[in-house]
């Protein structure tokens, strides 16, 4: 079996539905960010989010997945906790986040269990 090349790009959701078609992947969405990264659901209704030709989120089970235009993601898990992740590092390790949020400056924030916000410059400062 030939081992799919993933692209880097897809200019529209048309072009990526088309590829998704011609390369017999079953899906039930699709969408392509601004930013060029590129995502779609599986049939068990699953997300896959790409970057560049690499899938960000292998090996991974996500209901929910964002990309930011300041090039962080986050996705929500089975369990239904979100993480947050820049430059392959999750910000959000070792916590059970109830929603995160990246700002486009970097800044980032997330609430936990007890429903307490956290607030974080871009270099990972806790701000309050």
């Amino acid at each position: 079996m030939k081992e799919l090349k993933y692209p880097k790009k897809f200019k529209t959701e048309d072009d990526l539905k088309k590829w998704l078609d011609e390369n017999e992947i079953e899906y039930e969405w699709c969408h392509v960010y601004i930013n060029g990264d590129w995502e779609y659901q599986d049939e068990q209704h699953f997300w896959h989010l790409y970057r560049d030709g690499m899938e960000l989120t292998k090996g991974i089970k996500i209901k929910w997945v964002f990309s930011d235009n300041n090039g962080d993601w986050r996705y929500q898990d089975e369990q239904e906790f979100w993480h947050l992740y820049r430059d392959g590092v999750e910000l959000t390790a070792g916590v059970k986040a109830k929603w995160v949020y990246s700002y486009e400056n970097g800044n980032w924030e997330y609430q936990d269990k007890q429903d307490n916000w956290h607030y974080f410059d871009k270099d990972n400062n806790k701000i309050k």
